[in-house]
């Protein structure tokens, strides 16, 4: 066990350092820190993993030739199974013969015996019984190279969510280019009406912040902010509040944006509840900035300064404001609505979980299954974006296809991190955590929430990005579920590292200089205000989710 956990602690040491010390990029300091930790991890606790994800040993008594404890689930009478046998705890498993279960007398101390069992030479300190079908498999997985067990988790991740990415920043790309995101946010505004236009802004960071980037919503807002304090001359910082307070949240906890849709994958949640999992905990999180937001303008406003730069991202024109006809509200919405409401369609039918429902005809029945799958939805809603730019974009198709090439180029960083992300992961597992996972925390109940909350919130703290600890984090704890340790449903884990990744933004965090310069706060400002309420969100959304797991642990 201590191996296992120092392997850990080694691993994320070089993650924070590699990106804090070195300087090197995310991606990079994944890679370097999974070739070291997989070179130095032991084959005896490479084999464990792979064994007990297998179903584990049926350790065998040689005195009697019974099993000893409770027997693995494959364990069934007449069952042909592989000897193995190992000289010591900190050494492999080896075959040494052939043999096959029996079923024990009713009154035995054992369910379960070994037909035939011949004795390994005294040298084996323990003995133990594998589906022989099986053992082929372990030894080749054990076998395989660093590159490749890397290269397996990579893919793995990459199969995952690379689509997911790669659509979502076409979506991204297609709602600002086309006016929709501006249609949006002018939308709620005028529906809100002025003096409740904050309410405007939070909302609609939130629901565009679902497909596109923080960074890029902030620059399509601040404009927007600054043009209210214009006409009104006050509430400057709470409508620059509300921009960072949805878009931030919707960052972390809505799919498909990288961050919780790597989460979700890696846990085992479906993308459909991750989606309404993410909504729920964004209203709670995001009511509680806003609230926060309305008292800090109320008791030290500040007033709209000139920044640094008006430059804005190309394909980000404000057509509401140009005169331009964008796209109705409607339409605006579809690309963010119909991946919520197709995903969605299949969780709540559980077609997403291979379940028949008893409600819907056959064709029909195949038809949502068909659309509800995460890749169909975000192709769906991509072909709708598109369409969007054709119909309503006010830039000639060449700057346009410029854009998508662009938020393209943007993803593939984004899923170089992630699939990196899942590489990291997967050297972890190999590391035997996972075999102690369930004595991290008292039997299986929620605390395992505040320890997913810790580890994402110390990556984020020391390194900055919120994707980069949420996607480490997961690889820390996602052990944690395959041991079964947690006593609830893993979507409360996936929210908690989600809520993580918010405290305590500061000075190595990019959206801090990007609060900072483009909303003419100075350093200190920025830390007393932004930093505050998005502190306070990941602080209460970690909180709130631990209570719910703990009074409703199934969903």
């Amino acid at each position: 066990m201590l191996i296992s956990f120092s392997l850990l602690a080694g691993a994320m040491a070089l993650v924070l350092g590699g990106i804090l010390i070195f300087r090197l990029h995310a991606f990079l300091a994944l890679v370097f820190a999974s070739l070291i930790i997989a070179t130095l991890t032991p084959a005896w606790l490479t084999q464990g993993y792979y064994l007990s994800t297998s179903g584990g040993v049926a350790v065998v008594d040689p005195a009697t030739g019974g099993i000893e404890g409770s027997p693995p689930g494959w364990a069934s009478d007449g069952l042909e199974v592989a000897l193995i046998a190992r000289s010591g705890l900190n050494t492999e498993w080896e075959r040494v013969g052939t043999t096959s279960l029996k079923a024990a007398e009713p009154s035995g101390d054992s369910p379960f015996r070994v037909t035939e069992l011949q004795t390994p030479e005294s040298e084996y300190s323990s003995i133990a019984v594998f589906p022989s079908a099986g053992w082929a498999t372990v030894q080749s997985a054990t076998a395989r190279s660093v590159g490749d067990r890397i290269a397996s988790g990579f893919g793995s991740t990459a199969g995952k969510i690379g689509i997911l990415i790669a659509l979502a920043s076409v979506i991204g790309s297609c709602l600002l280019t086309s006016g929709a995101a501006s249609r949006i946010i002018h939308s709620l505004i005028h529906l809100f009406g002025e003096k409740r236009a904050s309410l405007g802004f939070v909302i609609g960071s939130f629901l565009v912040g679902i497909p596109v980037f923080f960074d890029t919503v902030f620059y399509l807002m601040i404009p927007l902010a600054r043009a209210y304090f214009k006409r009104e001359g006050r509430g400057y910082l709470l409508c620059l509040l509300s921009i960072v307070a949805g878009a931030t949240m919707a960052h972390s906890l809505v799919p498909p944006t990288p961050g919780p849709m790597q989460v979700a994958s890696e846990l085992g949640v479906s993308i459909g509840l991750m989606m309404m999992a993410g909504l729920g905990m964004g209203l709670i999180t995001v009511t509680t900035g806003y609230l926060l937001a309305v008292w800090m303008d109320r008791r030290s406003p500040i007033p709209c300064r000139e920044f640094e730069s008006d430059h804005q991202p190309s394909g980000q024109q404000d057509t509401h404001d140009s005169g331009h006809t964008g796209p109705s509200l409607l339409f605006s919405l579809l690309p963010i609505l119909l991946p919520v409401l197709l995903i969605s369609a299949g969780t709540i039918t559980g077609l997403d979980e291979g379940r028949d429902s008893p409600l819907l005809s056959p064709e029909f029945h195949r038809l949502i299954g068909f659309l509800a799958n995460k890749n169909i939805a975000l192709a769906v809603s991509a072909v709708s974006a598109l369409i969007l730019v054709v119909r309503h974009g006010n830039r000639d198709r060449k700057a346009a296809a410029s854009d998508i090439q662009g938020a393209l180029m943007s993803g593939g960083v984004i899923l170089l991190i992630t699939a990196a992300g899942g590489g990291f992961g997967q050297v972890l597992k190999e590391t035997g955590i996972t075999l102690w996972a369930g004595k991290l925390t008292p039997g299986g109940t929620p605390w395992s929430i505040l320890l997913a909350f810790g580890v994402t919130s110390m990556i984020r703290i020391a390194q900055g990005s919120a994707t980069v600890a949420m996607v480490t984090a997961v690889g820390v704890v996602q052990p944690l579920v395959a041991a079964g340790a947690l006593g609830f449903h893993p979507v409360y884990l996936a929210l908690a590292i989600g809520c993580g990744s918010k405290p305590i933004p500061w000075m190595n965090d990019s959206g801090f200089w990007l609060i900072s310069r483009m909303g003419g706060l100075t350093e200190k400002e920025t830390l007393r205000t932004a930093s505050v309420m998005m502190t306070a969100m990941g602080v209460v959304g970690g909180l709130v989710v631990f209570l719910i797991a703990w009074v409703f642990p199934g969903v």
